[in-house]
This record gives structure tokens, C-alpha cells and sequence, in this order.
């Protein structure tokens, strides 16, 4: 995508950005997803939260807007809880719990994303090593 492409963004902005845009869309197909989540939610219905499972795409926006993008210093480890953490900022996991849950109108819930996804990564990266204990496999991303 576009993002992926932005060379003058910081981290936190990539990932502001990322769920911002990607909880616009979310609440312009709410009735889709409230319908998958409620499918994949029923008794019997492990061959819907397969299929559920299947088209989620939030650990390749989060690898391709983010991660790729994040210093060196940033360990295997802290990359892989960031992305864990971002994960409920996406699809109807948001709607859920930010417009029934905390009953937030849809620009409050963008807010709360964006704050929420800008914090864990500026937390991901104060915690960051000094220097870079990545393996060079995973450089190669």
C-alpha cells in the first residue's frame, strides 16, 4: 500500500496511520463484519472461524506498514508482542469493543486507535536495546 511506500513517516505515525485507515474501513463495512463475527461466534462453527481466520489480514498490514519500518535495535521478540498488541485495533474486534463496549462515536474510537497504536510503539521502542540483537534472517524481510 501507499503507507508501506512513505519513507517520511516515523514509526508511530506509520502506525497511526495504519489503524486509522484501516478502522475507517472498518466502520464503513460494520454490518459485514458485525455478520462474520456473529457466524464465527455460533455454536458448531469451527468451519466459519476457519474461514474467519483465513481472510483476516492485520499481521501482513502490521509486517508491511510497521514492522519492516522499525529501527534495527528493535528485537524479534519486541516486534512480535507490538504486532500482538496492535492486533485488537483492527476489524470487528474494534467496532466491538470501542463503539458497544465503551459506546464511543466512530471519531472517538479513531482517536482511542490511533493513540493506542501511536503508545505501544513509542513504548516498543524506548524499550529497545542499544544496540540490535536481531537475527540477520529476519533482516531479510
Amino acid at each position: 500500500g501507499l503507507l508501506a511506500e512513505r519513507a517520511d513517516l516515523t514509526p508511530a505515525d506509520r502506525a497511526e496511520h495504519l489503524v486509522r485507515a484501516r478502522g475507517e474501513w472498518a466502520f464503513d463495512h460494520v454490518r459485514e463484519l458485525r455478520a462474520l463475527l456473529a457466524t464465527s461466534l455460533a455454536p458448531n462453527s469451527q468451519e466459519a472461524r476457519t474461514f474467519r481466520q483465513g481472510k483476516m489480514r492485520r499481521a501482513e498490514w502490521i509486517e508491511a506498514s510497521l514492522l519492516r519500518h522499525l529501527p534495527d535495535n528493535v528485537t524479534d521478540d519486541q516486534r512480535r508482542r507490538l504486532a500482538f498488541a496492535l492486533t485488537p485495533l483492527f476489524g470487528s474486534d474494534m467496532v466491538v469493543w470501542t463503539a458497544d463496549a465503551a459506546e464511543l462515536a466512530e471519531d472517538q474510537a479513531l482517536e482511542l486507535i490511533a493513540w493506542i497504536a501511536r503508545s505501544l510503539v513509542e513504548a516498543t521502542l524506548a524499550q529497545a536495546p542499544a544496540t540490535g540483537k536481531r537475527s540477520p534472517r529476519s533482516r531479510q524481510a
